[in-house]
């Protein structure tokens, strides 16, 4: 793969499905390939839903069990909520395959995700706020 994208091969391109080597290496459990795409690609690509069942990376690498991959999605800024065709989030899709290990994995970077946005910083104060009693 290596090879073919120093040669001009997109990263990007999809088949008839629209899923791209990296659905493919992440179905078939090849990390160093998917380490690579990673480290060239955007997190759009990271993101990108296939047509077939509107599944991202995350997505096929919780349903086939590939709890290495996921630690490199959810690091590489793959959207843990991001919804298939059926409406399931990858931890659902993980739940459903009885995949406890990352289910429970994604339910803890989601919850970690929820709490860090939801944070509640004080406001900064402006000086008309500032000069009142």
């Amino acid at each position: 793969l290596r090879a073919l994208h120093e040669q001009g091969y997109s990263l990007q391109s999809v088949n008839k499905n629209g899923q791209t080597a990296l659905h493919f290496a992440c179905k078939y459990n090849h990390k160093d390939i998917v380490r690579y795409i990673i480290s060239c690609a955007s997190r759009r690509l990271i993101n990108l839903a296939d047509k077939d069942r509107g599944q991202t990376a995350l997505h096929i690498a919780a349903e086939h069990n590939r709890r290495d991959i996921c630690v490199m999605l959810v690091a590489a800024g793959a959207n843990l909520q991001a919804r298939d065709l059926c409406g399931n989030t990858p931890m659902m899709v993980a739940f459903n395959k009885n995949s406890t290990e990352i289910a429970t994995y994604l339910e803890s970077k989601t919850l970690c995700a929820a709490i860090h946005t939801t944070t509640v910083l004080p406001k900064k104060r402006n000086k008309t706020q500032q000069q009142k009693p």
